[in-house]
C-alpha cells in the first residue's frame, strides 16, 4: 500500500511540475487550467464508477496543488465546490452493489 501512495505522489508531483511549466511558458492559461480541473471535478461521479478511488485521488492531487501554491484555495473552491463531501457511497466498499439498505 505504501508503494502505491509513493507512486501516486511521485506521478502527481510530475504532473504539477508539467502544469507549472506549461503555465510559465504561456502554453496554457489560468482559465484553461481552471476549466480543465472543473471538467474533471464535474465528471468525478462517472469516473468513480470505473475508478473507485477517483474522488480521493483528485482531492489529494488538488490538495498538493494548493500546498505548493500552484492553485489557490479560492480556485479549488470554485472548481470543486463539492469537496467538503468526504466520499461517495460506493467508495470503500470495493465497488460492490449493495443489496441491503
Amino acid at each position: 500500500m505504501e508503494q502505491r501512495v509513493s507512486d501516486f505522489e511521485t506521478h502527481a508531483q510530475r504532473m504539477i511540475n508539467l502544469l507549472q511549466y506549461l503555465g510559465k511558458a504561456a502554453i496554457i492559461t489560468k482559465s484553461q487550467f481552471e476549466k480543465g480541473f472543473k471538467r474533471v471535478a464535474d465528471d468525478l461521479a462517472d469516473l468513480s464508477v470505473d475508478i473507485p478511488t477517483a474522488v480521493p485521488l483528485f482531492s489529494q492531487f488538488c490538495d498538493m496543488c494548493v500546498a505548493q501554491n500552484f492553485m489557490s484555495e479560492e480556485t479549488y473552491d470554485r472548481v470543486y465546490p463539492a469537496r467538503g463531501r468526504k466520499r461517495f457511497v460506493s467508495e470503500g466498499d470495493g465497488g460492490k452493489v449493495k443489496t441491503t439498505i
